[in-house]
């Protein structure tokens, strides 16, 4: 019977991943934020806090069921075309999360 080698156990490849990651937010963040203020209705920009971006899905936290349901009529209405269009990050959909956030409220 063969014993194959254990893999790697460095951290490194994974400490790689996450500073692209990082710098790639960093870079895009700032333009998100920019269309965010410039696109989103005030009432809403300001009970909406941003949570992040996983594998093309940027999160947004609101504290309850109506703000949730005014920010969705929004983004149907043409916000989130204008956030994925506006922004160097690759956004594919929006996801809003009720539930409060221990951020304060805008982009994060």
């Amino acid at each position: 019977m063969r014993v194959r080698p254990g893999k790697a156990t460095s951290a490194a490849g994974q400490f790689a991943a996450i500073g692209r990651e990082i710098r790639k937010l960093a870079r895009a963040t700032p333009k998100l934020g920019e269309v965010w203020e410039r696109c989103c209705p005030a009432n809403l920009r300001d009970r909406a806090v941003f949570e992040g971006v996983s594998r093309g899905t940027l999160r947004l936290r609101v504290p309850d069921d109506a703000t949730r349901h005014e920010l969705m009529m929004a983004l149907r209405g043409g916000l989130e075309r204008e956030l994925i269009r506006g922004t160097a990050m690759s956004i594919r959909r929006v996801r809003v999360v009720v539930g409060e956030s221990t951020s304060e409220p805008g982009l994060h």
